[in-house]
């Protein structure tokens, strides 16, 4: 399997669907807890609203990313916009402090 990285792109009008669909949006991510293994939102800064998202994936193909963000209750085409990166996890810290 290989991992992705799924970047989320919203416009403002994705607050108000956020708002309807997240009940339905953390339950269907918790039924696909084997395959999404770390989602969340970003913002600007931690109080701004939401402006996006981060899912990181494990699936063979990207095709199979792509299907899955399709079915997300958060799918709105006209709102949110996606791109899907293969991603590799470093090893090693890449940085001591």
């Amino acid at each position: 399997m290989t991992k992705w990285a799924v970047i989320f792109e919203d416009t403002p009008g994705m607050l108000e669907i956020r708002k309807q669909k997240l009940e339905q949006h953390l339950v269907w991510l918790a039924e696909h807890s084997e395959r999404i293994l770390i989602a969340g939102g970003l913002r600007i800064t931690p109080d701004a609203p939401f402006t996006g998202g981060l899912w990181i994936v494990d699936a063979a193909e990207y095709d199979d990313v792509v299907a899955l963000v399709l079915e997300d209750p958060f799918y709105a085409p006209l709102h949110r916009k996606f791109t899907v990166h293969a991603w590799n996890k470093a090893s090693k810290p890449l940085v001591t402090l």
